[in-house]
């Protein structure tokens, strides 16, 4: 979210930027034969490599979603997730259910592949 607030405040070019430099991270743990799914036991000691996972994976993913859902769906579902669970411990799957539920699109197959594999 933080390459979202930076789109808002410095336009489309920033975020591309950032978002690039989230995917280049990913891109070397993956390289390094240390990706793993984003939803993973171990937390309690994570490595570098699980903490970039987590961190630069993850905003691509989002970034990846956005995408997939397109601009008016990927906002009003954000909203809808925000609102339903403000202040309220959440799972994955309450974050995958409130998307599709926002939105009327299925995201099995997305959280299949670039959360949970």
């Amino acid at each position: 979210m933080s390459a979202a607030y930076n789109e808002h405040r410095f336009g489309r070019k920033k975020y591309l930027e950032n978002i690039k430099a989230f995917r280049e991270v990913y891109e070397k743990v993956k390289a390094k034969g240390a990706d793993k799914p984003l939803v993973f036991d171990g937390w309690s000691n994570p490595s570098q490599d699980d903490r970039n996972l987590v961190y630069f994976k993850g905003a691509y993913v989002l970034h990846l979603l956005r995408e997939e859902l397109g601009e008016e769906d990927f906002w009003k579902g954000i909203r809808y997730y925000s609102r339903q669970y403000f202040g309220k411990p959440v799972t994955t799957l309450d974050f995958q259910q409130a998307m599709e539920k926002a939105t009327g699109q299925g995201l099995k197959e997305f959280f299949a592949k670039w959360i949970d594999y």
